[in-house]
């Protein structure tokens, strides 16, 4: 039977044919059955075939060719369906996509309608329906539907009734791309259907195909279901954007309940909580409302969420603080609003008083709680408590209020009375008690609602009782009876020192009424008691008496010694007198009313030009207090730049009183320290001492070493003359050192000359190791002019003969040459260095000298094995022969004679010349051509690579650098590690002799490698040596060692950190360390602030400080508590300070975040706190409250 199937797949119609036959004969029908559901794919086409021969086909046949439409194989289905549409009609095919279980089948028939591009409407309505099938017949009839260009038919499929069928719709729409207005409106309107897994489709569709705003815009969709269904739509697709937020923090206010608690729901699935609570503070009385009902909604209990809604207790919106009240009740909060009573803020007492009322509870605690905010401070508070009390049907608790011990209370119980107009007998009864109260503002109320409501009148009291108003009264009523007895003067007179001000004023119009200003003149002039002395002096400016003898007075007063008298007589002054009356004061006899002045005007912050120009020449005043008072007073009324502006005055006296002000203020100020800075500058001596003394108290030595890069030279000058006069650091010298490559000659010899006194010969031979080759070349100069010889100077200078800078090897040959003769440059020659030997060689070709032992040395070194060195001793020993021959003197001969030969003498000369500088070639010549045959794969030395590699652990020194030399020869890559081993050696020579070859044979790229060395100790030793070859560098191999040398910052051990920091000080300088400051590596940040904490001596701490306070606002936490840390140790306390006066505001909050928590206690950071609150900056502020909030938290545990 197999061969039979098999050759019903054959290509030759006589064998399928007989194929056919032989299996109806056998099996009949069945067998063609079979076939069809054969594994060969030519066996069931064969079998299609054989189909068409079946007159007519049965139905197990038709049932047979329907299963093979799920088929994957085209060229079956392909025939089966031929077959199926000569046999079936559409009805046909339309039942087996409605009834038949295979969904693969039904993709079959579905295809069928595609391909032969059936549309009818039955066919339409079918593939609508099957758009709520499985996943498979779904996108089939999508696809389908979408190829005919029935669009319509999807926004139709949208209405239909099966939910199945919408939501297939919808997922189709987003599936096929479809993103046409019409589509969008659709959607959008199915985001309000029914069930769920259609608006969950719907949604997904409008996601894909227009983004979040096709969802946000319907948000206010006047639909409410759709308003909730895109709020769902936002929650199910998981879309926590800001903006989303936004949008559903306003649907808060929505006026359907439904859509505010979906709104809610959706904001808390998303773990945005805190948005509802910040909704209670938005713009919008609606969205304050429901957020407050949204989290009744959620049964939010969290600390944050109570602590809001008490704060909205207080909302001016009626609908808002009810919600808030409601809200409050159900989750079980209602002591938040019983607490609230006896809260800070007057509006939150007042509006717990009203929510109480709102809610009617009358617990006793409530009850006694209402009654005792009749007392309260605010008269807003005091009504609200008396209207709950009345709307909850007590004002008998308003009437029992009226004996309260308490003062307020019975106050504001008299004032309820009124304000609830209580005309009952009870209240009127009680009332009539309180006019025999102790208290006159009881009695006063009492009496005047007594007027209000029945008409009652009230009684005064004498100058001596306890009441202040009757005390006034008492006054006012002698003024007004012209009582003039010496008892009534005395005790007017003693009134003006009464506490309250009110009697002061009654008792100073009385006096002066019934006896002129004489009594007044009298307690000024004589009176031993402050109190009386202020309270003439104020009387003085209530009555504004302003004759001459009342200034004259008061212009002496002003050296009263008593802080109130003194503060009173200036307002008086400044009030009845112009500023001549204090510019006269200051120029007063005395010291003490000069002082006064200075002090009256400095309180009074006159900038007029006059009163300044005074202080400024109370700056010399011969008083010590006056010039204290003269300062004080030029800082309160400008700044410090007043001060600073008087260095500048024509008067010297008055420069030097500034200078010494500044001084004993002691305002370290980057403006004070520039001013004194320039200032050195002065003509006259004295003041140059002053201001240097000052500059030095003010800024220390730092002052000192910025003013030795002043543009000015005679700043520059005398900075360095003044600084001699105090103990000198390191790191003064090091500045100072800088100096002599000052362009100034007269900068250039003072420097040396401080520079030899602190240090000796020694820091000029340190010098000649410095970056800068202007440094090295004075150093040389100032050596060669002390004409000091001794073998460390010779040894110095003749390192310096292979610098890397060309008028450092020439100072450096001149003062060898000067110092230590010919023989130091023959000594040269046998230098273990290379370099050294053949700059010797070099620098003798120059000098040329006369002594053969010159020829003998220079011979000596021509040398088979260092071809460089050999060509510098070929060129020397030309020149040095050549000049011989120059100076070789003629035999003495006739006139005649010398004339011939001495033609004849200069043409040997010429040959003899020529013929040395021929064989001299050639020599080197031969000397080239055996290096070349030896060269090749093996290293240029005389010993093997076995060899030279033991020479590298030999405990000599000496052994080491020479085969470090040799390394120089072999190639890169079998020279560069050994090369880099070598820097872990514990001889310096050696490291450095390392790190010059490393450059001579792989240049920059092999140095920076070794930077990344797995060896922390090679690492290290590398960094130290790259500030040795910095005069190797070009400048663009410099900014790389630089770069290389800020990533080292970030080294995971402390010794390479350090290394890397000095080094980098070193070659860039302190704007190197700034730049590792803003890195963008945060390692490399962080390494940056250790290693200056771990390394601060050797940096100016000026120049750092401002850098470290910006670092405070970095994004990263550890890199502001590694910069927190090192400002503390740098700069103190004193330094957080300063940067709460940064211009970026982060800087500024951050700096109070950490004084909030760091544990020293000092007695300004409140105060300086508390100036930051009215930073104009919003998080500044907050964070200063939240500072100052954990300082007396501390404070508190502490006590």
């Amino acid at each position: 039977m197999e061969a039979l199937y098999e050759c019903l797949g054959d290509i030759d119609s006589d064998v399928w044919q007989a194929a056919v036959e032989a299996l109806k004969a056998t099996e009949g029908e069945a067998a063609i059955i079979k076939a069809l559901a054969h594994a060969s794919t030519n066996v069931k086409i064969g079998a299609i075939r054989a189909c068409r021969e079946l007159k007519p086909v049965s139905r197990d046949v038709q049932e047979a060719l329907v299963q093979l439409l799920g088929t994957d194989e085209y060229e079956v289905w392909q025939a089966t369906v031929e077959l199926l549409l000569e046999i079936l009609h559409v009805r046909d095919f339309l039942d087996i996509l409605f009834k038949h279980p295979d969904p693969k089948v039904r993709v079959g028939v579905i295809a069928i309608f595609s391909w032969k591009g059936i549309k009818g409407d039955s066919v339409i309505q079918a593939l609508i329906k099957c758009l709520g099938s499985v996943e498979a017949v779904r996108e089939e009839a999508a696809k389908t539907l979408n190829s005919f260009n029935k669009n319509e038919a999807f926004y139709k499929a949208l209405e239909n009734p099966d939910p199945s069928v919408r939501a297939g719709a919808a997922w189709a729409l987003g599936r096929l791309h479809i993103a046409t207005l019409e589509t969008r409106k659709a959607l959008q309107k199915r985001l309000g259907d029914d069930e769920e897994t259609v608006r969950r489709a719907a949604a997904q569709a409008l996601y894909e195909l227009e983004g979040v705003n096709a969802l946000t815009e319907v948000l206010l969709h006047q639909s409410v279901k759709i308003r909730i269904g895109a709020i769902q739509a936002l929650g199910w697709l998981h879309i926590n954007e800001p903006f989303v937020i936004e949008a559903l923090k306003e649907r808060l206010g929505d006026t359907d309940d439904l859509v505010r608690q979906t709104s809610a729901e959706v904001l808390r699935d998303f773990g945005h909580v805190s948005a509802i609570i910040d909704a209670l503070d938005h713009p919008q009385h609606e969205v304050r409302a429901g957020a407050a009902k949204a989290l009744c909604h959620l049964h939010v209990v969290s600390y944050p969420a109570v602590e809001a809604l008490r704060k909205r207790l207080s909302d001016p919106h009626d609908t808002v603080w009810k919600a808030v009240t409601e809200t409050l009740r159900r989750i079980g909060r209602i002591d938040i609003i019983e607490e609230a009573l006896n809260d800070a803020s007057p509006s939150m007492r007042g509006a717990a008083a009203r929510a109480l009322r709102y809610l009617g509870i009358k617990t006793p605690q409530v009850l006694t709680a209402l009654k005792n905010r009749l007392g309260d401070d605010e008269e807003t508070v005091q009504r609200e408590a008396a209207e709950a009390l009345s709307a909850l049907g007590y004002d008998k608790l308003i009437i029992e209020a009226l004996s309260s011990p308490e003062v307020q209370v019975r106050l504001g119980a008299i004032r309820a009375v009124e304000w609830l107009n209580l005309r009952n007998q009870s209240a009127i009864e009680v009332l009539k008690e309180r006019l025999g109260d102790d208290e006159s503002s009881i009695y006063e109320s009492a009496a005047e609602v007594l007027i209000k409501l029945r008409g009652v009148g009230i009684l005064s009291n004498s100058l001596s009782h306890p009441n202040p108003r009757v005390r006034a009264r008492a006054a006012m009523l002698l003024q007004k009876l012209q009582i003039t007895i010496p008892e009534a003067r005395k005790a007017l007179q003693k009134c003006l020192g009464d506490d309250v001000e009110a009697v002061r004023q009654a008792a100073a119009e009385a006096l002066y009424e019934l006896w002129g200003i004489e009594p007044l003149v009298e307690i000024l002039k004589h009176s031993q008691s402050p109190k009386l002395r202020s309270g003439a002096a104020q009387a003085l400016q209530w009555l504004r008496i302003n004759d001459r003898a009342a200034i004259d007075v008061l212009k002496e007063a002003l050296g009263d010694s008593h802080p109130q008298v003194h503060g009173q007589v200036t307002r008086s002054l400044f009030s009845l007198a112009d500023l001549e009356a204090f510019i006269e004061a200051l120029g007063h006899p005395a010291s003490s009313v000069r002082a006064g002045a200075a002090q009256a005007l400095g309180q009074l912050k006159v900038t007029d030009p006059a009163v300044i120009t005074a202080l400024q020449e109370r700056l010399a005043d011969s008083s010590r207090g006056v010039r204290q008072a003269a300062t004080k007073a030029l800082l309160a009324i400008g700044d410090l730049s007043l001060i600073i502006a008087t260095l500048s005055h024509p008067n010297p006296s008055v420069r030097i009183g500034a200078a010494a002000a500044l001084k004993q203020l002691k305002i370290s100020d980057a403006t004070v320290v520039t001013a004194l800075q320039q200032h050195l500058s002065d003509p006259v001596l004295s003041v140059r001492r002053e201001v240097a003394d000052a500059l030095f108290a003010i800024g220390g030595e730092a002052a000192f070493i910025d003013a030795f890069s002043h543009p000015i030279a005679e700043v520059r000058l005398n900075a360095i003359l003044e600084l001699q006069r105090f103990a000198m650091s390191p790191v003064a010298l090091s500045e100072l050192l800088k100096r002599l490559a000052d362009e100034d000659d007269k900068i250039r010899h003072v420097a040396a000359g401080t520079l030899w006194k602190s240090g000796g010969i020694d820091i000029f031979l340190n010098a000649l190791n410095h970056f800068d080759p202007r440094i090295r070349v004075s150093a040389i100069k100032f050596i060669q002019s002390l004409a000091t010889v001794t073998p460390p100077v010779i040894a110095v200078l003749t390192e310096c003969l292979a610098d890397g800078n060309a008028t450092v090897r020439q100072e450096a040959m001149e003062a060898i040459q000067t110092l230590g003769g010919t023989d130091a440059f023959i000594e040269a020659l046998q230098h273990h260095k290379r370099k050294i030997r053949i700059a010797a060689a070099r620098a003798l070709g120059r000098l040329r000298p006369a002594d053969p032992k010159v020829s003998l040395a220079l011979r000596q070194s021509l040398s088979m094995h260092d071809l460089a060195l050999s060509l510098a001793a070929a060129k020397a020993l030309l020149a040095v022969s050549f000049r011989r021959f120059r100076l070789r003197k003629p035999q003495p001969h006739s006139r005649h004679r010398r004339v011939v030969r001495g033609g004849q003498q200069n043409g040997t000369t010429r040959r003899l010349i020529a013929w040395s500088a021929l064989v001299i070639g050639l020599a080197l010549l031969v000397v080239l051509a055996v290096r070349l045959t030896r060269a090749g794969n093996a290293p240029l030395t005389d010993s093997s690579p076995e060899e030279v590699v033991k020479q590298l652990e030999h405990p000599e020194p000496s052994v080491r650098e020479k085969a470090i030399r040799k390394l120089q020869q072999w190639k890169p890559a079998q020279a560069i590690p050994l090369l880099q081993q070598r820097l872990a050696d514990p001889v310096t020579s050696v490291r450095q002799a390392a790190i010059q070859g490393l450059f001579e044979v792989g240049g920059i790229d092999a140095l920076l490698g070794t930077l990344s060395h797995s060896s922390p100790a090679i690492r290290e030793n590398a960094a130290k040596s790259l500030a040795g070859i910095r005069h190797l560098l070009p400048d663009t191999s410099l900014t790389r060692v630089i770069s290389s040398l800020q990533y080292q910052l970030a080294d995971s051990v402390t010794t390479v950190r350090q290394a890397a920091f000095r080094t980098l000080f070193e070659i860039g300088g302190v704007d190197a360390l700034l730049r590792a400051f803003s890195h963008p590596s945060t390692t490399v940040r962080t390494g940056a602030i250790q290693a200056l904490r771990e390394g601060r001596h050797t940096v100016p701490i000026s120049s750092v400080t401002a850098p470290l306070q910006e670092r405070l606002a970095d994004s990263i936490v550890s890199v502001r508590q590694v910069a927190l840390r090192t400002l503390l140790e740098i700069g103190g306390i004193d330094a957080l300070f300063h940067a709460l006066s940064h211009p970026s505001a982060a800087v500024r909050a951050q700096a109070a975040r950490a004084l909030g928590e760091i544990p020293e206690d000092h007695w300004q950071i409140i105060p300086k706190l508390q100036d930051r609150l009215s930073d104009p900056s919003p998080a500044v502020r907050q964070a200063t409250k939240e500072a100052l909030r954990k300082r007396l938290q501390r404070s508190h545990r502490r006590m």
